[in-house]
């Protein structure tokens, strides 16, 4: 008999092979670099290891200004041209000579977590029109609820708990 843990082993294994080899900008090389590299491995190249090596540490406390260096740093190929990336982009994204959809990105992102009481679909629709994914913007707030729920300290469920919430939440009209 297969108990409920061979169904989440698959679904890891799963996500594990999407995010290291499926379709991406990111060379599946690269990824897995990094991937060992927030598992304690190795270092690897700029501007990669910082960020990595945080999130290895502590997802929750890699910062913006990390994520901005290395999305800036890919949109002008600094790794192919061994160039850094503009000084001022991770300071004040807002005069950086970057790209008007990671501008936007950061924008949203500045006022998700300094002032999320002003956030609105407007913001999220301004971000949007400048090609940010929808997806990047939904992981952004996944992100700020897993942050709270780290900062409470919720309790997550055992497998037999998720294995009895999911035989009752159907029941109940959450399909």
């Amino acid at each position: 008999m297969a108990s409920s843990l061979d169904g989440h082993q698959a679904f890891v294994d799963a996500l594990r092979q999407s995010v290291l080899e499926g379709p991406g900008e990111t060379d599946p090389a690269l990824r897995h670099r990094a991937a060992a590299r927030a598992s304690g491995g190795p270092p690897i190249e700029a501007p990669y290891d910082a960020v990595a090596h945080q999130i290895g540490e502590a997802a929750d406390r890699a910062t913006h200004a990390q994520l901005a260096n290395v999305l800036t740093c890919r949109r002008i190929s600094c790794t192919r041209a061994r160039r850094a990336p503009h000084p001022t982009a991770a300071a004040d994204y807002h005069s950086a000579p970057i790209f008007e959809d990671l501008q936007s990105a950061l924008a949203f992102l500045e006022i998700m977590k300094q002032r999320p009481g002003d956030l609105s679909s407007g913001h999220a629709t301004a971000s949007l029109r400048t090609g940010v994914a929808a997806e990047g913007l939904a992981g952004a707030l996944f992100n700020i609820i897993r942050r709270y729920a780290n900062a409470l300290a919720f309790v997550v469920p055992s497998v037999e708990e998720f294995d009895r919430a999911a035989d009752i939440l159907p029941k109940r009209g959450y399909a």
